[in-house]
């Protein structure tokens, strides 16, 4: 048996800003994502991580932002596997435009719909980053150990889709805050869901009401 801890990366300044971000690898934390790294810290200790698990990050910056801090007190500041299946969508012409104006496109519809039949003008298809997000699931799930992989909002809710036989089109019903765990057990060659979108960081302390939780690209806040 062996956990997956599936951690989205703390608020960046695309975030702040309703940005779609995207791959961009000029996207660094805001500074409140830089809070909340550094309470992630003591959060994912209580997960009682072994130096014997296997931790993995999206190669994007915000990613590699978020679990640094972490990395530096457990692991001697051992750097993070970069693990490219977990990368961001690639929003292709969409990517840096603001989350506000691309709702009002005539395909946000069929993104929050039937994203099984979209792809990204010179971008890349939900079904492509389905495929992908599953081929990483299978890697770490090889893993005798327990592993964390920092990633994105959209490539969490694609990995409990998976998890749950869910089709593609139902996976936008899955919500995933900055900043929160998802856990998944695989076991007897097969993935469970242990829980998703535990929220472990908020800024100042104060906790954010669940009805304010916006269902955009990525969740809250892409």
């Amino acid at each position: 048996m062996a956990l997956i801890y599936l951690l989205r990366h703390a608020e960046s300044v695309a975030n702040e800003n309703g940005v779609l971000a995207g791959q961009d690898f000029s996207v660094n934390l805001s500074k409140k994502g830089q809070r909340q790294a550094q309470l992630l810290v003591t959060e994912i200790n209580k997960l009682e991580i072994k130096k014997s698990s296997q931790v993995f990050s999206s190669p994007l910056p915000r990613c590699l932002q978020t679990i640094n801090p972490f990395l530096d007190e457990k692991f001697n500041s051992r750097p993070a596997t970069i693990l490219p299946e977990f990368i961001e969508m690639n929003y292709g012409d969409w990517q840096g435009e603001k989350l506000k104006k691309l709702a009002r496109k005539k395909e946000w519809r069929t993104i929050q719909t039937k994203p099984a039949q979209f792809r990204f003008p010179n971008g890349e298809s939900f079904t492509q980053a389905f495929k992908r997000v599953k081929n990483g699931l299978e890697f770490l799930a090889n893993f005798n150990s327990d592993s964390i992989i920092v990633t994105h909002g959209d490539i969490i809710k694609m990995a409990v889709a998976h998890a749950l036989a869910i089709e593609l089109n139902k996976f936008q019903k899955i919500h995933v805050s900055p900043a929160s765990l998802t856990v998944l057990r695989y076991e007897k060659n097969d993935f469970q869901v242990v829980s998703v979108n535990r929220r472990l960081s908020e800024s100042d302390n104060r906790l954010v009401r669940y009805s304010r939780i916006k269902s955009l690209l990525g969740g809250s806040s892409a």
